[in-house]
């Protein structure tokens, strides 16, 4: 079988470094009864650092009150490290709503007030007079291509009315000159940059949010060497090979993890190699019917390795069935990220504050806010005083 090398990320988890991510679990550990109260915010390991195994919990019967400790900062319920996760991409992305609900609003007080100095402007009798003077050369320069004239003839009529269009549109864009419709123009570009800073802020929270979410599901993904009734974790991305009555068998890719560099605030770059092998996976009864080969199908699920059998050429058929955990849950709560467009246009649509009051405040604040969030994006720091910098990736050998 082919080795594979890629790099990958892991959560800054103390076990790591001491070479021992691995450790071992209890085969088919039975369920925990119902806490008489949450379970610790260390995940139970008792010195408040993360640890693979305490990824790994069995499964309660109230998952949604287990304390998890992803990071130093990212802590709690699920539904509270979901929020926590996504505070920063949903707060931005309310805050374009917002603008571009204000924007709306400016560009009809533009439209209405051009519309005003246009009906003005169209009494004045110098732009009266000009404009009988487009329409009579535009009349003079249809009929000399019309007769056929010299081409002398046709060129200067061209030129005539070439000349007094461009006169009478002056006029018309000279409206945008007006210290009114001037100062809405630039309240205008404000605003078009200010929404351009929140979604540029929004996304890089995105990308922090994913590069930890990577983070974690990597972290408590099956990993070799393998031993039967001991390895537990989550089988990722796998790819259907057939269907065999009620199994699926799959082809996985087995990594081992090697030279561990630790790079950002939580998180690790690991280069890792492997092989791809033959998985049979149980207990997928509501996927059956649909699954087909060559279909990638992504498992984020817990699965503990139960059989090794030798299969040909030199290789093994793992199997493994579902190992129910309290991560399941988790994963579940926060492995799709905010729409940040979605987010956006409901907040441009919200009733969280009334037209004037947000064109009021807003347009106030435009370019004081613009310049300190321009600050925090600069120094790579997200609004909470965290590092932003993404964990850069070890080059394939």
């Amino acid at each position: 079988m082919n080795r594979r090398r890629t790099t990958i990320l892991l959560l800054a988890l103390l076990p790591l470094i001491a070479s021992d991510m691995l450790a071992a679990v209890p085969r088919k550990p039975t369920p925990a009864k119902p806490p008489s109260s949450p379970p610790s915010s260390d995940n139970g390991s008792g010195s408040g650092s993360v640890t693979r195994e305490s990824l790994l919990p069995p499964k309660t019967d109230h998952p949604e009150d287990r304390q998890w400790r992803i990071t130093s900062y990212v802590k709690g319920t699920p539904a509270q490290v979901k929020g926590t996760l996504d505070k920063e991409i949903v707060e931005f992305a309310k805050k374009i709503g917002l603008a571009q609900r204000e924007l709306k609003i400016l560009q009809k007080q533009i439209a209405d007030k051009r519309a005003d100095l246009t009906v003005v402007l169209h009494k004045r009798s110098d732009y009266v007079k000009l404009t009988e003077q487009v329409a009579l050369s535009k009349a003079a320069l249809d009929d000399a291509r019309a007769r056929g004239s010299s081409a002398a003839e046709r060129i200067e009529a061209s030129s005539n009315y070439n000349r007094l269009k461009t006169d009478l549109d002056k006029l018309e864009k000279g409206l945008d000159a007006d210290p009114g419709v001037a100062d809405l123009l630039k309240r205008d570009a404000e605003l078009r940059e200010r929404i351009s800073t929140h979604r540029a802020t929004a996304r890089k929270s995105l990308e922090w949010r994913q590069t930890l979410v990577e983070a974690l599901v990597t972290t408590v993904t099956i990993t070799g060497p393998i031993s039967v009734g001991e390895s537990i974790g989550i089988l990722g991305e796998v790819e259907v090979r057939e269907v065999d009555g009620n199994d699926v068998i799959a082809g996985f890719d087995l990594f081992e993890n090697q030279k561990v560099v630790k790079k950002g605030e939580g998180v690790y770059s690991v280069m890792r190699s492997g092989k791809r092998v033959p998985i049979k996976i149980r207990g997928l009864d509501d996927k059956l019917n649909t699954l087909k080969p060559g279909e990638k199908l992504k498992l984020h699920r817990v699965f503990c390795v139960t059989d090794s059998q030798p299969v040909k050429p030199a290789g093994r058929l793992l199997t493994v069935e579902p190992q129910p955990s309290d991560l399941d849950y988790l994963l579940q709560q926060i492995e799709t990220p905010p729409d940040i467009d979605k987010i956006a246009a409901q907040a441009e649509q919200s009733d969280e504050a009334s037209d004037t009051t947000a064109a009021s405040d807003s347009s106030s604040k435009i370019t004081d806010d613009a310049t300190k969030e321009s600050a925090l994006t600069t120094d790579g720091n997200d609004a909470g005083g965290r590092s932003l910098k993404l964990p850069r990736k070890e080059s394939k050998p």
